[in-house]
């Protein structure tokens, strides 16, 4: 074959190519046939990716990747002319509230990245001075319950967990119908443990119980916890509302124990029990008559199991619940960027999340938005019984501000229940004041 002949040939082939998905430099087309430009939109974290929360910041990490992961396999999204895919960016804010302040700002100045994710109140309060500055915002997303990120009328806060408020008014309850007539109090120093024992003090003893006994320890810093203990112990209440790091929860629980109390535990949701049981090497027994959160593989719903053995087969580990969260939220985020035909407009993003939730395809469904921002989900916790054998998962439905509207949410969950997780079930009602927090 003449040069000439071979060169006409080639040309042929190279046009005939551009003309397939995938080659020649083309992302497709869109669905008036314009072809799609390539465009890789970056999701930015700052976090505490060093020191006691590390762990804890790389399991949100984890879900906020595998969200992205998943809308990328099935090959992004088409916005416009562009074929959009997403990738994950995240810096080390070391806890401190100026260094995660700096890190958006970078964020966003290096990439324009349209929604930034933190874990801690402390470090978001300070972010959300900053992201709606004109020309620089951002949706600001969060793995953290306080009441405080949708209370302050920022646009553009969406926590992806319930309002932990719920936790203390359910815990009270509960006290009150077992039996208790009195409580002792052993949380974590610092704004948290103290809003927690303040909630639960007041909604207990309003339904006729008494804190008799309140002590409390850093559960960060320390370990020995037997001045305390003694304490607790020798006051002898008929339950204890404790809790901090999950670590900490232990030792405080184990040392409690050790001076021989049998009374219940009431345990924050700052403490996970699968960690405790960790810890415990998985000896329940000092676990009985415990309530805590349930652990996220034991929270019998088919969508929640199915994400456990998807993650398991895709991932080599075992999701916990706040891996769960920040999958569910950052797809309904990533979902709401798709309907809303921007990337850049983070306000039509953001006002867009009403009309693509629930999605009940994810792990936690999302049941609505509030108008203070939040996604609304059920909060879950675990009883265990007088052996120390987990028994029944209570389901708290806490954004239904009607009877019609909360049956009709338990119909929705007992269709979803997995009777293979070997639990009784119990629904309860609406124990927040109001669900736009």
């Amino acid at each position: 074959m003449g040069k000439r002949k071979l060169s006409a040939l080639l040309v042929i082939l190279a046009l005939l190519l551009t003309l397939i998905p995938g080659c020649g430099g083309s992302a497709g087309s869109n669905s008036k046939g314009k072809e799609l430009k390539e465009k890789e939109v970056v999701i930015g974290i700052t976090g505490a990716f060093s020191g006691a929360s590390a762990e804890y910041s790389m399991n949100n990490r984890d879900g906020i990747q595998w969200a992205i992961d998943k809308v990328n396999s099935e090959g992004g999204y088409v916005i416009g002319d562009e074929r959009v895919k997403f990738k994950l960016e995240y810096l080390d804010d070391k806890a401190d509230s100026a260094t995660a302040v700096a890190n958006a700002q970078k964020l966003v100045d290096l990439y324009k990245t349209p929604i930034i994710f933190n874990n801690s109140t402390t470090q978001l309060l300070s972010l959300m001075n900053i992201n709606q500055e004109k020309g620089a915002e951002f949706i600001l997303t969060a793995y953290a319950s306080h009441n405080a990120l949708s209370t302050k009328g920022n646009k553009l806060a969406v926590p992806m967990v319930p309002n932990f408020r719920t936790y203390p008014a359910v815990y009270a309850r509960m006290a009150i119908e077992k039996g208790y007539k009195t409580a002792g109090l052993f949380c974590n120093t610092g704004t948290y443990g103290d809003d927690w024992e303040s909630l639960f003090t007041k909604a207990f003893e309003e339904a006729g119980g008494k804190v008799i006994v309140a002590k409390e320890a850093n559960y960060f810093t320390e370990s020995d916890y037997s001045a305390q203990a003694t304490a607790i112990a020798a006051a002898k209440p008929d339950c204890i509302l404790v809790g901090g790091p999950s670590t900490g929860t232990a030792l405080a629980i184990e040392q409690i124990r050790s001076m021989g109390y049998k009374g219940a535990f009431f345990i924050i949701d700052q403490a996970k029990t699968d960690e405790i049981i960790k810890y415990l090497k998985g000896d329940t027994k000092l676990l009985a008559n415990c309530v805590g959160l349930t652990p996220f593989p034991s929270v019998p719903l088919k969508k929640v199991q199915e994400f456990v053995k998807w993650v398991e087969k895709n991932y080599n580990k075992t999701p916990s619940a706040d891996m769960g969260y920040t999958y569910s939220g950052m797809s309904s985020l990533l979902s709401a960027m798709n309907k809303a035909q921007t990337y850049t407009d983070v306000y039509k993003i953001r006002e867009t999340i009403a009309s693509v939730v629930p999605e009940e395809s994810l792990p936690y469904s999302n049941r609505g938005i509030s108008s203070g921002g939040r996604l609304l989900n059920h909060c879950t916790c675990l009883e265990f019984d007088q052996d120390g054998k987990a028994s029944k998962c209570y389901f708290i439905l806490n954004y239904c501000e009607t009877p019609e509207e909360y049956n009709k949410e338990v119909e929705w969950y007992k269709s979803q229940f997995d009777s293979s997780v070997g639990l009784e079930i119990e629904y309860l009602q609406n124990f927040i004041e109001d669900k736009n927090q």
